[in-house]
């Protein structure tokens, strides 16, 4: 339209393409660390230059090739170094938002947590970023955390119910808290009694 109002009949199309995005994600700072770990978990805390997802594997000392460092494919992947793939509890895919990160919004951030671990026990935590360019660009390297869990000093607690009680027997149900364990236990019997034989 010119200072006269008079507009263009039709508009015109212009075609333009934008630049291929081949810049690789960053890793900010002294990141990533760890943010928190309990006996059974460990959790990393990730800020990238840009959105998009952070990929991440954790393997315990115990795995042969635990320090054999992946690629970022690899981690993508959800491999080790060895070309191994972890087990699916122990590989995670998390999208990186302003929202999450505590500091510059400008950031990408997101919190990696794996529990279910074992205590008392180092773990090898591997992250590599990805962008959200059309064509996704990882990050140059893999990020190693080398983190140990907290180990377990709590006494489980204990409750007990019976059922199935007849002249045959009865069963005793036990539950130690949510935890995994062993319980030892005597049976004592009444005076007079028969011996009840091997407990199943």
């Amino acid at each position: 339209k010119d200072s006269r109002t008079n507009t263009q009949t039709s508009p015109t199309k212009k075609n333009v393409t934008s630049k291929k995005d081949t810049t690789a994600p960053m890793f900010k700072e002294a990141i990533p660390k760890t943010s928190a770990q309990t006996v059974d978990s460990v959790s990393v805390s990730i800020i990238s230059s840009e959105l998009g997802f952070v990929h991440a594997i954790c393997v315990s000392e115990f795995d042969e090739n635990a320090a054999n460092a992946p690629t970022p494919a690899d981690v993508a992947a959800g491999k080790k170094g060895d070309g191994i793939a972890v087990a699916s509890e122990r590989y995670a895919k998390i999208a990186l938002t302003h929202s999450a990160c505590e500091g510059d919004k400008s950031n990408g951030c997101a919190v990696v947590a794996f529990d279910g671990l074992d205590d008392d026990v180092w773990y090898y935590v591997y992250v590599a970023l990805e962008d959200n360019a059309k064509t996704p660009v990882l990050s140059a390297q893999a990020k190693q955390v080398i983190q140990k869990t907290t180990k377990d000093t709590t006494p489980p607690s204990y409750s007990a119910t019976t059922s199935g009680k007849g002249s045959s027997g009865f069963t005793v149900n036990i539950d130690l808290g949510g935890e995994a364990g062993k319980c030892y236990f005597v049976l004592s019997l009444k005076t007079g009694s028969s011996d009840p034989g091997t407990p199943n």
